[in-house]
């Protein structure tokens, strides 16, 4: 055995510590979680913009072919609601901000049927404290395949939203 033989050593393999392990772990999650964070306000703008656009595609249904009308039950009366009003409804309620929220009121809704199987529901709703008004619209909609939106804006008072929706703009419906 030669000298070198003798002073060398086998090596081992080197142990990493655990902690490394952790902390890469936890940095991870981290990232990962603020990245969920930053991006909710551009997944909350996709996800109106597929409602509005899923409501624009049930309008266009609604006033075109056979129809030429949106059913709408309001204050216990089935109106045919007008193309002018149902266009100004749409217009209306894409020209506002969403907060998403799943907890639908338990009042009586204002309703509108399209006739493609979709359903939209309006209420008064009443906006949390330190908001700029006191009450804003809960909106839920349902599109044909079955698709839920629910969401409230503080944008506008739901009597100014509904006012094309009214009796005195809209002809009772007829069976």
């Amino acid at each position: 055995m030669g000298l070198y033989d003798a002073v060398r050593r086998e090596e081992k393999p080197r142990r990493r510590h655990p902690m490394w392990v952790v902390a890469l772990a936890f940095a991870a999650a981290l990232v990962t979680a603020l990245g969920l964070t930053i991006s909710k306000p551009q997944r909350d703008h996709d996800r109106f913009i597929r409602c509005m656009s899923d409501i624009s595609s049930s309008t266009t249904y609604a006033f075109s072919g056979k129809f030429t009308s949106l059913r709408a039950r309001v204050d216990g009366q089935d109106l045919r609601i007008t193309q002018e009003n149902g266009y100004a409804l749409y217009g209306k309620l894409f020209n506002m901000n969403a907060t998403f929220s799943r907890d639908v009121p338990k009042e009586d809704s204002l309703r509108l049927d399209y006739g493609d199987g979709a359903v939209l529901e309006l209420w008064p709703y009443h906006l949390p404290d330190g908001s700029d008004r006191s009450e804003g619209i809960f909106v839920r909609f349902v599109n044909p395949e079955g698709k839920t939106y629910t969401y409230y804006t503080d944008r506008d008072t739901f009597a100014r939203v509904t006012q094309c929706l009214s009796p005195e703009n809209n002809p009772a419906w007829a069976e």
